[in-house]
Protein backbone atom coordinates (compact mmCIF):
# COMPACT_ATOMS: atom_id res chain seq x y z
CA UNK A 1 0.00 0.00 0.00
CA UNK A 2 1.58 2.96 -0.64
CA UNK A 3 1.36 5.93 2.10
CA UNK A 4 4.00 8.48 0.86
CA UNK A 5 3.98 10.24 -2.29
CA UNK A 6 6.88 12.52 -3.73
CA UNK A 7 6.80 15.45 -5.46
CA UNK A 8 9.51 17.76 -7.48
CA UNK A 9 8.37 21.84 -7.84
CA UNK A 10 9.76 23.10 -11.51
CA UNK A 11 8.72 21.57 -14.56
CA UNK A 12 6.74 18.89 -12.30
CA UNK A 13 4.12 20.64 -10.42
CA UNK A 14 4.45 24.75 -11.94
CA UNK A 15 6.25 25.09 -14.99
CA UNK A 16 6.95 28.46 -17.49
CA UNK A 17 5.16 30.13 -19.60
CA UNK A 18 5.77 29.51 -23.01
CA UNK A 19 7.74 26.28 -22.61
CA UNK A 20 11.31 27.49 -21.52
CA UNK A 21 13.21 25.71 -19.65
CA UNK A 22 12.80 26.39 -15.76
CA UNK A 23 16.49 26.77 -15.49
CA UNK A 24 16.52 29.52 -18.28
CA UNK A 25 14.04 31.58 -15.78
CA UNK A 26 16.06 31.11 -12.51
CA UNK A 27 19.62 31.83 -14.62
CA UNK A 28 17.85 35.57 -15.22
CA UNK A 29 17.12 36.11 -11.55
CA UNK A 30 20.89 35.35 -10.66
CA UNK A 31 21.95 37.71 -13.11
CA UNK A 32 19.38 40.51 -12.02
CA UNK A 33 17.50 40.70 -14.57
CA UNK A 34 14.71 39.39 -13.31
CA UNK A 35 13.36 39.68 -9.17
CA UNK A 36 12.72 37.07 -7.69
CA UNK A 37 8.64 37.82 -7.96
CA UNK A 38 9.07 38.86 -11.90
CA UNK A 39 10.16 35.06 -11.91
CA UNK A 40 7.35 33.34 -10.05
CA UNK A 41 4.87 35.40 -12.27
CA UNK A 42 6.71 33.49 -15.25
CA UNK A 43 5.84 30.33 -14.08
CA UNK A 44 2.24 28.55 -13.76
CA UNK A 45 0.71 25.86 -11.68
CA UNK A 46 0.08 22.39 -13.95
CA UNK A 47 -3.43 21.81 -13.62
CA UNK A 48 -2.91 18.45 -14.32
CA UNK A 49 -0.57 18.27 -11.57
CA UNK A 50 -2.98 20.35 -8.98
CA UNK A 51 -5.77 17.76 -10.06
CA UNK A 52 -3.43 14.71 -9.10
CA UNK A 53 -2.47 16.39 -5.96
CA UNK A 54 -5.85 17.03 -5.34
CA UNK A 55 -6.86 13.32 -5.56
CA UNK A 56 -3.53 11.84 -3.62
CA UNK A 57 -4.83 13.82 -0.80
CA UNK A 58 -8.71 12.84 -0.89
CA UNK A 59 -6.76 9.18 -0.98
CA UNK A 60 -5.25 10.02 2.56
CA UNK A 61 -1.66 9.65 1.29
CA UNK A 62 1.55 11.55 2.89
CA UNK A 63 2.12 14.39 0.47
CA UNK A 64 5.67 15.44 0.23
CA UNK A 65 7.32 18.13 -2.02
CA UNK A 66 11.15 17.40 -2.45
CA UNK A 67 12.68 20.29 -4.39
CA UNK A 68 16.93 20.99 -5.09
CA UNK A 69 18.34 24.56 -4.90
CA UNK A 70 21.49 26.22 -5.43
CA UNK A 71 20.56 28.46 -2.40
CA UNK A 72 21.91 28.12 1.04
CA UNK A 73 19.00 26.15 3.16
CA UNK A 74 17.07 28.34 4.63
CA UNK A 75 17.02 30.86 1.68
CA UNK A 76 16.04 27.75 -0.61
CA UNK A 77 13.24 26.72 2.05
CA UNK A 78 11.75 30.37 1.55
CA UNK A 79 11.60 30.18 -2.09
CA UNK A 80 10.25 26.73 -2.56
CA UNK A 81 7.68 27.68 0.07
CA UNK A 82 6.83 31.04 -1.00
CA UNK A 83 6.10 29.45 -4.77
CA UNK A 84 3.74 26.71 -3.07
CA UNK A 85 1.71 29.59 -1.62
CA UNK A 86 1.65 31.72 -4.65
CA UNK A 87 -0.01 28.83 -6.45
CA UNK A 88 -2.19 28.00 -4.08
CA UNK A 89 -0.45 24.57 -3.65
CA UNK A 90 1.12 24.66 -0.14
CA UNK A 91 -2.38 23.13 1.16
CA UNK A 92 -2.09 19.72 -0.57
CA UNK A 93 1.76 19.20 1.22
CA UNK A 94 1.95 17.18 4.71
CA UNK A 95 6.17 18.23 3.99
CA UNK A 96 7.98 20.65 1.95
CA UNK A 97 11.82 20.37 1.79
CA UNK A 98 14.11 22.32 -0.31
CA UNK A 99 17.24 19.55 -0.55
CA UNK A 100 20.74 20.87 0.75
CA UNK A 101 22.64 23.30 -1.60
CA UNK A 102 23.35 21.67 -4.72
CA UNK A 103 24.53 24.19 -7.11
CA UNK A 104 24.21 22.41 -10.04
CA UNK A 105 20.40 21.46 -9.07
CA UNK A 106 19.05 24.60 -11.64
CA UNK A 107 22.44 25.03 -13.13
CA UNK A 108 26.06 26.14 -11.98
CA UNK A 109 24.82 29.47 -10.99
CA UNK A 110 28.15 30.85 -11.24
CA UNK A 111 29.08 29.33 -14.28
CA UNK A 112 25.68 31.11 -15.50
CA UNK A 113 26.67 34.39 -14.11
CA UNK A 114 30.26 34.21 -15.75
CA UNK A 115 28.11 33.53 -19.03
CA UNK A 116 30.17 30.02 -19.86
Amino acid sequence: MIRFVFFDGDGVLWKPIGGIHPRNVWIKVWKQVYSREEAISRFVVDEDAKMILNYFMKKGKHLVLLSASPYAPKEAQKNLEDLCSHFGIAKFFDEIWATANYPEAKGEKDDQMRGS
